[in-house]
């Protein structure tokens, strides 16, 4: 898990998500990072992180929120060590092949509702004489919605609040009593103002009215 190509700060109990799906031939892949609640180095699994995203985000929030016409078909976990963390790593990709259950005309494949997790202070300063600024929001945008869901190419409410379910399903996965907490990552040579993490935890988040494009990285 490199930023950049600078080396991240190692981390021991790291985990990454994948939602992996496919929408009018395209492939839709939804990447997100994570710290297990776990106090010492422990290789924690794989398979456990998959299936509960499985089960506590598709079955209950995505799969009822999205057209027919989408299609999960895995999600993917890795767990393990970052950097020089001296963890092994596992890593599992849990089989799905499920819709949407939305009945109605879809929207382009590139059109996606966006969400976003920030913790309670967002910006990095890195070193250096012109010190660029990284925010740590983390932003994740879903494709796969209908034309219903939407008026002029904002959301309506009852979508918004459906995704909110989302949003919040994803910043805390339980996997067997392991618990998976949203983060972001910084490089080792960040200068942080505040007692904040390596690997800030994501705590707050939203939901952009606006639909936004998966073209374009911009909000």
């Amino acid at each position: 898990m490199a930023f950049g190509d600078v080396a991240p700060i190692p981390a021991a109990n790291f985990g990454v998500i994948q939602l992996n799906g496919m929408l009018q031939g395209q492939s839709i892949i939804q990447r997100i990072g994570y710290l297990a609640n776990v106090g010492v180095p422990v290789s924690a699994p794989a398979k456990p992180l998959a299936q509960a995203v499985v089960a506590q985000v598709w079955t209950t929030n995505l799969k009822p929120l999205l057209s027919s016409t989408y299609t999960l078909t895995s999600v993917y976990a890795q767990t393990g060590g970052v950097g020089s963390a001296a963890v092994p790593t596992d890593e599992h990709t849990e089989a799905v092949n499920e819709q949407g259950t939305v009945v109605g005309d879809a929207l382009p494949a590139w059109v996606s509702a966006g969400i976003y997790f920030q913790p309670s202070n967002d910006p990095i300063y890195c070193a250096g004489p012109t010190p660029p600024l990284f925010e740590r929001k983390s932003f994740h945008r879903f494709s796969g919605l209908v034309e219903t869901q939407q008026s002029n190419g904002l959301l309506d409410s009852a979508t918004i609040a459906a995704f909110s379910a989302v949003m919040n399903n994803l910043l805390v996965i339980n996997a067997s009593s392991t618990f998976w907490t949203a983060r972001v990552t910084r490089p080792a040579n960040t200068l942080v103002g505040g007692n904040d993490s390596a690997f800030t935890p994501l705590s707050l988040g939203g939901v952009r009215q606006k639909l936004s494009s998966m073209l374009s990285r911009k909000y």
